[in-house]
């Protein structure tokens, strides 16, 4: 079934038993429906990712293929979502991750497909770092199922493999730039 992502307005404390600790009362916002019933289109499953802007919030919604946009503020409104099933640009199979830089271009860890595609902030395919279909090769160029992304202010991407066992930075126009960790299958 579905999952619900919720953001927490207030930290929670609690003991070991689950009792609320502190008198803080904590609350929860919905970014999405936990049933496929009701609201089809909105409902998240298996989300993965987060990234925030001061206007969206993007979620990685792994089990639907796709990543969710909601709106930033009181109520998380569902904006829209982008993204579905395939290997084609635009099409994911295992988002695991999502990433926004500056500029609003957003990156998502296309996990099974081996790749991070990179989309404008109107959500139109820019561009494919890793090769699509095509698993780990002892370079910086393949990737062997990317889990996560992040974008440092100077536009660096890095990318973390699960099964590739590194970490790889890239510079802003693309070329690697540097990796930790031992490849590995």
């Amino acid at each position: 079934g579905g999952e619900t992502v919720r953001k927490h307005s207030a930290p929670q404390r609690h003991t070991a038993g689950g009792q609320r600790v502190g008198g803080e009362r904590v609350r929860h916002r919905r970014l999405g429906q936990g049933s496929r019933t009701r609201h089809p289109r909105r409902t998240v499953d298996q989300p993965r990712g987060v990234a925030v802007t001061s206007s969206f919030v993007y979620v990685a919604d792994t089990g639907n293929e796709r990543v969710q946009v909601f709106l930033n503020g009181t109520g998380y409104s569902y904006y829209r979502k982008f993204g579905s099933s395939g290997d084609g640009h635009g099409q994911f199979s295992g988002p695991m991750d999502v990433a926004v830089d500056g500029a609003g271009n957003i990156y998502v860890a296309d996990c099974y497909n081996f790749r991070i595609e990179q989309f404008n902030s109107s959500r139109s395919y820019i561009g494919t770092y890793g090769t699509t279909g095509v698993p780990y090769m002892t370079d910086q160029v393949h990737f062997y199922g990317p889990k996560r992304v992040a974008v440092a202010s100077d536009g660096s991407v890095f990318l973390a493999e699960g099964q590739g066992r590194r970490v790889v930075q890239r510079d802003a126009s693309g070329p690697p730039v540097a990796s930790a960790g031992a490849p590995g299958v």
